[in-house]
């Protein structure tokens, strides 16, 4: 659904935190000032007096700026945003009930602490199906982040990675050709991974402008805007549906060829991989 349509139906305080980061960013950020103002000449330059239309198209100006505003709470790395936007940019996803949306992120913890089993067995075995180099690659990712997060401890600190280190080690994860699955998968052998209050988790994405929710339909939305932007910030610019097509007209050689390259089991099948 269009952003546009999205605020037509909820209330002012629904889309009070999406207003407050848009009008934050106007007020640091005169790119495309002068669109922007002229948006807000008529309406007395309140950005919450502006219709809905204008709102939609103010985003749109200001669509880079806010893809770094997401890019910054990245850094906080206990709200999990890498799981709850993977779960957000699926197709069909984008209008979700709260109670299916809670089933979906609990079923999606327990899938990724599978495979972090899985991936922690495949680093102790000499014998495992990651190719040397791989597995080397895993390791080298995975002592830097380790040493980015535990290195407060020493210092009495909480553990984190400061935005400096999350800088080196995104540029890290591109060097070894490392994709967001992997990246996310090593992370969390890292990172703690408990389920989250379902509440607080809609609150924090609200808060950040990820989505919107209504009280009254006890309804999750995402615009179809934003969620063209998550899937950019999370490089899956192409909607899974068409990826999985795409791939299907690969031979299934090269198809085994890639699902090693990045530790996907080769004991699926060809549609699964």
């Amino acid at each position: 659904m269009k952003l546009e349509k999205i605020l037509d139906k909820l209330g002012s305080i629904e889309k009070n935190s999406f207003i407050k980061i848009i009008d934050n960013i106007i007020s640091k950020n005169q790119k495309n000032g002068k669109e922007i103002e002229k948006i807000l000449s008529s309406t007395n330059k309140e950005l919450k007096s502006v219709d809905n239309q204008n709102i939609s198209t103010i985003f749109s100006l200001t669509e880079k700026e806010f893809s770094k505003h997401i890019k910054c709470e990245f850094e906080e790395i206990s709200t999990q945003l890498d799981i709850l936007i993977d779960i957000l940019i699926r197709d069909g996803n984008c209008i979700v009930k709260q109670d299916w949306f809670s089933r979906l992120y609990e079923n999606e913890i327990k899938k990724l602490k599978a495979k972090i089993k899985v991936l922690n067995i495949e680093f102790e075995n000499e014998k495992s199906e990651l190719s040397i180099e791989r597995k080397r690659d895993y390791k080298i990712y995975k002592s830097c982040l380790s040493i980015a997060y535990n290195n407060d401890k020493a210092n009495n600190r909480d553990a984190k990675v400061s935005s400096d280190e999350l800088s080196i080690i995104l540029t890290l994860s591109k060097q070894l050709g490392l994709s967001q699955e992997e990246i996310k998968l090593i992370n969390y052998t890292i990172l703690p991974i408990n389920i989250l209050n379902i509440q607080d988790v809609i609150n924090s994405l609200k808060n950040i402008g990820v989505i919107f929710f209504s009280k009254k339909d006890n309804t999750i939305y995402v615009a179809d805007e934003m969620v063209r932007l998550l899937r950019r910030i999370r490089e899956k610019e192409v909607a899974e549906k068409f990826y999985r097509r795409t791939l299907k007209l690969l031979r299934e050689p090269i198809i085994n060829q890639i699902a090693k390259n990045h530790n996907i089991d080769r004991k699926l099948n060809y549609s699964q991989k």
